[in-house]
């Protein structure tokens, strides 16, 4: 007779726990308060100030995100209203000098100052989308 073949089959069970926070698990954390009574308090209380310290951390940088960009938006107006006043002020000096008799120099001053101002905004506006999408020189 030949031996017979037996299926020998091996079930391996195996348990993985894992945990994540700034508290341990409770079966964690009734072991620490067995050993030192009073333990596992402190390690909530921990807990609470380091949540307490993020959340204050939090609003001071988001408070200081808000201050630069209210800055950043006062100093955009503030250049457009100057660049404003300097155009018509150049705009008044071609027409003073049109009328002393300097067209074609006035002429061509105007012309310069149009395009230089187009330039600005093109690029201006270049530089913004670049800078919002996180694209831009060095990148």
């Amino acid at each position: 007779m030949k031996p017979s073949k037996q299926n020998r089959a091996e079930i391996s069970v195996s348990q993985h726990k894992m945990y994540s926070g700034p508290v341990p698990d409770p079966d964690s954390l009734a072991k620490y308060e067995q050993i030192s009574p009073g333990f596992a308090d402190r390690i909530l209380k921990m807990a609470e100030k380091e949540q307490e310290e993020r959340i204050v951390t939090q609003r001071q940088v988001i408070e200081a995100e808000k201050e630069f960009n209210f800055r950043e938006l006062n100093n955009f107006k503030r250049g457009q209203i100057f660049a404003l006043i300097a155009v018509f002020l150049i705009v008044l000096m071609c027409i003073y000098a049109f009328n002393l008799g300097y067209g074609k120099e006035a002429r061509d001053i105007a012309i310069a100052v149009i395009a230089s101002v187009a330039g600005i905004f093109i690029t201006g506006r270049f530089f913004s989308k670049s800078k919002s999408t996180g694209k831009g020189q060095g990148d």
